[in-house]
């Protein structure tokens, strides 16, 4: 399944987003990749680039990393992928990571997540779309919590 977020200005903002959809990140691994020119601001609004650098090809975050980074700082990506795991998951176990930036086969309407594991990916595109992919039950439950269109809508909208 695939849902796009629509009419949700303030949502490509990582925490406000997370906040909407309800999502605990705490019952996740997670893997954050293809990020570029990500905005990070702590609490005092300082800007922050060293924590997630643009050369840095992914991060593998436990849930509870996560949310500590979540509530210490404040992120937005132009470019980014961030694939939910089962917490079993090693990072030993991830033989792909996830691309949206210059990724032909992200915009194929049945595309699935690259990692088998992954229970769903959000990705950010040029800072105007974000685009969950993944299982159905828990992408309806989002759903229910912000305003989404389907993926196809999303790809006939001008």
């Amino acid at each position: 399944m695939r849902i796009v977020l629509a009419n949700e200005k303030n949502l490509f903002e990582v925490n406000e987003l997370i906040k909407k959809i309800n999502l605990n990140v705490e019952e996740y691994h997670w893997v954050i990749s293809d990020v570029t020119l990500t905005m990070l601001h702590d609490r005092q609004n300082q800007s922050h680039s060293e924590v997630m650098p643009d050369y840095t090809d992914f991060l593998f975050l436990k849930g509870e990393h996560f949310k500590k980074f979540l509530h210490d700082y404040s992120y937005s990506f132009i470019f980014a992928v961030l694939t939910a795991l089962p917490r079993h998951v090693d990072h030993l176990n991830i033989s792909s990571i996830p691309q949206i930036e210059d990724n032909e086969r992200y915009w194929n309407v049945n595309y699935t997540p690259v990692i088998p594991q992954a229970v769903f990916e959000i990705g950010f595109f040029d800072s105007t779309d974000v685009i969950f992919t993944g299982d159905q039950n828990i992408l309806s439950k989002f759903r229910k919590k912000a305003d989404f269109i389907s993926f196809e809508e999303y790809l006939q909208t001008p």
